[in-house]
């Protein structure tokens, strides 16, 4: 029989967030998922990995702005970030 070979599931990249923009950022990421519909027919743990998954999201997009000989100022890659999710 041949094994199955596994791959570790990929993390979230690690970001440099001031905490008031951490705090803007989960609240509006709170705010699509309670009006998501199929939030509200699958209940908490369907909200709660959807929540994971837009933070995912959103710390990638906001990394990639925040690096490179392009680099957005925080604030205004803050801005992008959300509005791109």
């Amino acid at each position: 029989m041949d094994q199955i070979e596994t791959a570790p599931a990929p993390s979230v990249p690690s970001v440099d967030i001031d905490p008031a923009a951490e705090e803007t950022a989960r609240r509006y990421i709170d705010a699509i998922v309670a009006r998501d519909i199929l939030g509200g027919a699958l209940g908490s743990p369907y909200r709660d990995a959807e929540a994971e998954r837009l933070w995912g999201v959103f710390t990638n997009r906001f990394s990639i702005l925040t690096t490179g000989a392009y680099a957005k100022p925080h604030r205004e890659a803050v801005r992008i970030a959300l509005a791109s999710i």
